[in-house]
């Protein structure tokens, strides 16, 4: 028995067949039968003949004539699927009169699923499927899925990755991923972003405010949900984050943001336009524009006070009609057009929330011991910054005391609930 992926391989043999009457001789013969199946489709091709010759079947393929070939056939699908499909054609069996027989060998995605970049010809007044749409194989059938059961599908087949930086990454839509385990919403802060978000006049939402105060995690939440809700044709999401505070201390990381043109090339790389990646700065930018004006999309730039390079703060003041931004900043860097959101600390009841949270998070299950009134001395002891120097103290005081009986290693727990807290900010489980 070969095993293979479901799809990846045909197999192909030859049996006996049951008797059948031939239609020369009028008298019963027993016949030959060729099967092909493919690996885990149950589903088989069975062919039933006298003679098994392999040079007998190869004469009595139809074929076809039209010239084709790799090239063709893929340049063909461009104008419907990105490049990062590509279909090998082969011609076999080619007759005199140059009839042929065409294979088209389709690699295996894995859990990436492709999307239509343009509509479907439309056949009797109706297009099989419109640009956003996918398909997938089920067993021998094709299936159109529509773009929100396509999101759907891709939810269900993504991998997660260690350490992944989008929590979306596909045509026209890359989103960072979250950077907290649950979002406590913060009612005033959250209503300011989606007023900047759906009024006209306003080309820039800039968040600011102190480290540590929840401007990343407001600012990805609005973008996810912008995201889900498909309220901008593309959403391009690019950081200039270069460490995060984890459990362990300070983790270097890969900021994708760190001067002009890598802001470009970010849109340039969503847009499914890599091939202006090539040109020099100036018409690469003037590439951009054009792309972007009149779209109905938005640029997510986050920690930009960290990349010293004016020309990005330029470009965000200089931003095409029809297009938008979401920024998060320290300190006040784009003027013209902006609805700023100021995120300041968290409030007592945001607090509460948030503690409550991490004891549905592994190791953090005694958190559910503390009483409300401790859980507001948290936020009171750290004036309502989670990164502020004194939120461990104010946790050391109010958490010792109650995990002791609890804990015969509480100084562990309490240093580790001191990095949790530093680390994730005001957040919070349902949107």
């Amino acid at each position: 028995m070969i095993i293979t992926a479901p799809g990846e391989e045909c197999q192909v043999d030859y049996g006996t067949g049951p008797m059948v009457r031939d239609p020369q001789t009028g008298k019963y013969r027993r016949t030959r039968l060729f099967v092909l199946t493919l690996g885990c489709s149950r589903k088989a091709v069975r062919l039933l003949s006298f003679r098994s010759s392999s040079h007998i079947g190869a004469e009595r393929f139809c074929g076809t004539s039209p010239r084709l070939d790799s090239k063709l056939f893929n340049d063909q699908m461009r104008k419907y699927l990105s490049d990062r499909i590509w279909v090998e054609f082969y011609r076999l069996a080619i007759r005199p009169d140059q009839r042929y027989l065409g294979i088209a060998l389709i690699p295996p995605r894995g859990p990436v699923l492709e999307r239509f970049r343009a509509d479907a010809p439309r056949i009797n007044g109706a297009s099989r499927f419109t640009a956003g749409d996918s398909a997938i194989r089920e067993n021998d059938s094709s299936r159109i899925l529509k773009r929100s059961d396509a999101d759907a599908y891709a939810r269900t087949i993504a991998v997660p990755t260690l350490g992944n930086a989008n929590a979306v990454d596909e045509a026209f839509y890359r989103v960072l991923s979250p950077d907290y385990p649950s979002f406590v919403r913060r009612e005033v802060p959250c209503e300011e972003v989606e007023t900047g978000l759906n009024d006209r006049r306003t080309a820039i939402t800039s968040l600011v405010g102190v480290g540590g105060t929840g401007k990343t995690a407001l600012a990805t939440w609005a973008a996810l949900k912008a995201y889900d809700s498909k309220q901008f044709s593309f959403i391009v999401s690019i950081t200039a984050k270069d460490r995060e505070l984890t459990s362990t201390g300070i983790q270097a990381l890969e900021p994708s943001l760190t001067s002009f043109e890598a802001l470009l090339n970010n849109v340039l790389d969503v847009l499914n336009f890599p091939e202006y990646k090539a040109k020099d700065v100036k018409e690469k930018e003037a590439s951009v524009r054009g792309l972007i004006a009149d779209s109905g999309g938005l640029l997510f730039v986050d920690n930009l006070e960290t990349v010293d390079d004016a020309r990005i703060i330029q470009f965000l003041d200089s931003l095409p009609f029809g297009v938008r931004a979401l920024t998060t900043s320290r300190r006040t860097s784009v003027r013209v057009s902006v609805h700023p959101v100021t995120v300041g600390a968290l409030t007592p009841t945001e607090v509460v929330k948030f503690v409550q949270t991490l004891a549905h998070s592994p190791g953090f299950k005694y958190v559910a011991d503390l009483a409300e009134s401790e859980r507001e001395r948290i936020g009171v002891s750290c004036d309502g910054l989670p990164l502020s120097r004194s939120g461990g103290h104010c946790l050391d005081a109010v958490l010792r005391p109650r995990l002791s009986p609890l804990q015969t290693r509480s100084q562990a727990r309490i240093g580790t609930v001191k990095s949790y807290w530093s680390f994730a900010s005001g957040v919070s489980s349902t949107p």
